[in-house]
């Protein structure tokens, strides 16, 4: 099934949809969710037979889809998570930075607020970077305080800082790479696979997001989907020359699918 919740993170859509509580919450925000969910649904059938209940209709079917669809793309834990991520940046930036850096990154966020206050929702994709006119310094700053607030095992704060440096610059693998990271620490393993996966799909030369996937579908007890994972980083070991440290997990995977 498509993934409406990666591919609106991917494609910069989901800062036009989230409510941070820092600015007003909208009406608008909800229905142009709803917007999007009802057009992708135009594009589906749902005349096909349930096999387990044959007296749905596709009416029905349609109805339920479109519920869970909503809640999957609304994600009202990543709207907190991004909020807590703003409130980091405002509140603790210059415990982490200079005074030039903190005074940068403060106007550069309060602007970024007002933005998403007056965005115009039937933009379909953003570059907010540009659209922000987000500075290197901004940018680099985020980073620096997602990696100490990492290093101080702040996994969860790491992770919401991450996360907003992945919806800022969508195509950079290695924001979402560090985002799954630190949400597996959080033993968020729905999340890190999302994050694993944006990794992988970005730069598929990338074989930590496979291996550390096998460990958070396992944990979730999808283990087909972990042995799809290993089977991925089993090809990656194929075409790059791993050390023999990931070899070692490979081998305790393997003992995992094979027993």
């Amino acid at each position: 099934m498509v993934d409406l919740y990666l591919e609106a993170l991917m494609k910069g859509e989901i800062g036009r949809h989230q409510k941070i509580s820092m600015i007003q919450p909208k009406n608008r925000f909800d229905a142009q969710i709803e917007k999007d969910v009802d057009s992708y649904l135009s594009t589906l059938s749902f005349e096909f037979e349930d096999p387990n209940n044959k007296f749905i209709t596709p009416e029905i079917k349609r109805v339920k889809k479109r519920a869970q669809l909503l809640e999957e793309i609304k994600q009202p834990e990543l709207f907190q998570q991004i909020d807590l991520g703003i409130k980091i940046l405002i509140s603790e930036g210059g415990n982490y930075l200079s005074n030039e850096e903190n005074e940068v990154l403060s106007k550069e966020i309060f602007e970024a607020i007002q933005f998403f206050e007056n965005m115009d929702l039937d933009q379909t994709e953003i570059n907010y970077k540009e659209i922000l006119n987000l500075s290197e310094v901004t940018i680099n700053s985020i980073f620096k305080i997602a990696v100490d607030k990492f290093n101080e095992s702040n996994n969860l704060q790491s992770y919401v800082l991450f996360l907003l440096l992945s919806i800022f610059i969508p195509e950079n693998a290695q924001y979402w790479f560090r985002a799954g990271i630190c949400a597996h620490k959080c033993e968020n393993y729905d999340q890190a696979i999302r994050c694993y996966s944006a990794a992988s799909a970005l730069d598929p030369t990338l074989f930590e997001p496979w291996i550390f996937s096998i460990d958070c579908h396992l944990r979730r007890g999808r283990k087909l989907e972990a042995q799809a994972a290993y089977e991925e980083a089993i090809n990656m070991n194929g075409l790059l020359s791993l050390d023999d440290s990931w070899k070692l997990i490979l081998m305790h995977y393997q003992a995992v699918f094979t027993a």
